[in-house]
């Protein structure tokens, strides 16, 4: 898998986790209820 690798060469993208619609759009309210997610902690908006 992509990510995994990506994970490897560069830490900084920290945690992946899939998660619910609920819970992407309680960290992201203008997301689709429709929608599950993946929150990357490293990651920006």
């Amino acid at each position: 898998m992509k990510l995994k690798e990506e994970r490897r060469t560069s830490p900084e993208i920290g945690e992946v986790n899939r998660v619910s619609n609920e819970e992407a759009r309680r960290l992201f309210p203008p997301l689709s209820d429709a929608l599950h997610a993946l929150h990357i902690t490293g990651g920006a908006r």
